[in-house]
């Protein structure tokens, strides 16, 4: 069978039988169409294709340069179209519509689709009242973009540092200009693997260990400057500083020639927030109260941030944070544990009244021994109350008058008090002292002494 092909007949061999069909002028015009159609719909679906995207927050002339390597779509724009503006970060798996959308997202700026498959970036032009017809009875309403930025783009941020990053690292960003994921600097670093934290007497976060070494053994800077610290060694205290005044923390686990030395452990690099982060003006306030119902008080937290970017050129960014909790701690601790031997000893009436001897000479002759490996614990009891109050703030000015030149001056405050007073009483037996005799002794089945009365008539 064979088949032989015009544009506007149709014959088909079958054995020594030839069939013509030939096709109409409207039969032709419906194929035709019908293989327009599924062009159109493969090259539709081309164009969605799904690409991986990683592109940081940048200068729009380099993210759009970033695009075109990723995505293999021609771009086309003026240079003052594109000059002093920013792009948004476009990281995970998306079309390229949806990739360029988000890279605008930031600006004013618009795109067109061209025949070739690239695209056409341009400012649209205001569109005057006049030379749109409007029905007058159409309720015509301005659609407002609204950007929601939260925990994901956090995570997107995070996940950009690590993606860049020549070395191990790991990092926290705040959520929004102000907003932290943890009130304590300490608390959110502990989220990161290899990181673990000590607390202080209040139960705030202190103090960071990374990969299993202490926090004497790893640096902390902000902005990239080592930071003093009021202990004996280099462990930072980073209840110093409140997290409403950190743009993120970044622990860098491994050795990079740019970053110094002074650590073993990690380097913790604290980065403020800068005006250019978020272009324009821009402001964030808190406040929240708690009450300790230990030493009934009530305490104070309020923070707030303010950012402008005056022009293209110049921004300012400054925050605050005041901080004042009064806190009560009761702890019952064992000091030291003490082994000491156990007798039943004759009380004169045919009975046995259970002892404890520090010294083997004063058991009288006739107990018994019941245990030579009794222990027992010294114990501490104690009051702590504590007033803490901090003040802080930042300031910082950025003059970015070109993508090649950009100056910031950035300022650090903070002053931490913490004046507190403990109350302590502490019971500890002797057991090698002369004279030391425990009676009424109520001994475990696993050596533990659980209770005595203590009869001590020298002073050690």
């Amino acid at each position: 069978m064979a088949l032989y092909h015009s544009m506007r007949s149709l014959s088909v061999r079958h054995g020594d039988n030839l069939v013509g069909i030939c096709l109409s002028h409207l039969q032709f015009a419906l194929l035709a169409l019908s293989l327009l159609t599924a062009a159109r719909a493969i090259a539709a679906a081309s164009a969605e294709t799904q690409i991986d995207f990683n592109i940081p927050a940048q200068s729009l002339e380099n993210a759009l340069i970033a695009f075109f390597e990723q995505s293999n779509r021609a771009i086309v724009a003026l240079p003052e179209v594109l000059s002093n503006r920013r792009s948004a970060p476009v990281i995970g798996i998306m079309s390229p519509q949806r990739a360029l959308q988000r890279l605008l997202s930031n600006t004013n700026l618009t795109y067109d689709a061209t025949k070739e498959g690239g695209f056409a970036i341009y400012l649209p032009e205001p569109v005057s009242r006049d030379s749109v017809a409007i029905a007058p009875q159409a309720d015509v309403k301005e659609a407002e973009e609204v950007i929601v930025n939260g925990q994901r783009r956090s995570l997107e941020d995070t996940a950009a540092i690590k993606q860049s990053a020549a070395s191990i690292v790991d990092a926290i960003a705040a959520e929004e200009f102000g907003k932290f994921p943890d009130a304590n600097v300490a608390e959110s670093l502990q989220r990161l693997p290899g990181v673990a934290i000590a607390r202080g007497r209040g139960g705030d976060g202190r103090f960071v260990a990374v990969r299993g070494l202490g926090p004497e053994f790893n640096a902390v800077t902000y902005n990239g400057r080592l930071l003093a610290t009021e202990n004996l060694g280099r462990e930072f205290s980073f209840d110093n500083i409140a997290s409403e005044l950190v743009a993120r923390a970044e622990v860098h686990k491994s050795p990079q020639a740019r970053l110094g030395d002074g650590s073993l452990g990690g380097r913790i690099n604290i980065v403020s927030a800068k005006p250019f982060d978020n272009a324009g003006f821009n402001a964030a306030f808190s406040a929240a109260t708690t009450y300790d119902t230990l030493i009934e008080d009530q305490g104070l937290r309020a923070s707030g941030l303010v950012s402008n970017t005056f022009s293209d050129a110049f921004g300012a960014i400054f925050s605050f944070d005041y901080m004042r909790r009064d806190f009560r701690a009761d702890v019952a601790e064992s000091i030291d544990t003490f082994q000491i031997d156990v007798y039943d000893v004759p009380d004169g009436s045919g009975g046995f009244d259970r002892r404890a001897y520090g010294d083997p000479a004063d058991v009288p002759v006739g107990s018994e021994l019941v245990r030579g490996d009794a222990r027992y614990t010294s114990m501490s009891f104690s009051s702590t109350t504590e007033e803490r109050e901090r003040l802080g703030g930042t300031l910082a000015l950025q003059f970015r008058p070109s993508e090649e030149l950009d100056m910031t001056l950035d300022l650090l405050y903070t002053q931490f008090e913490s004046p507190g007073q403990q109350y302590a009483a502490s019971f500890y037996p002797c057991p090698a002292c002369v004279g030391t005799s425990m009676r009424d002794v109520a001994l475990a089945d696993n050596g533990i002494i659980e209770g005595f009365t203590w009869d001590q008539n020298q002073e050690y």
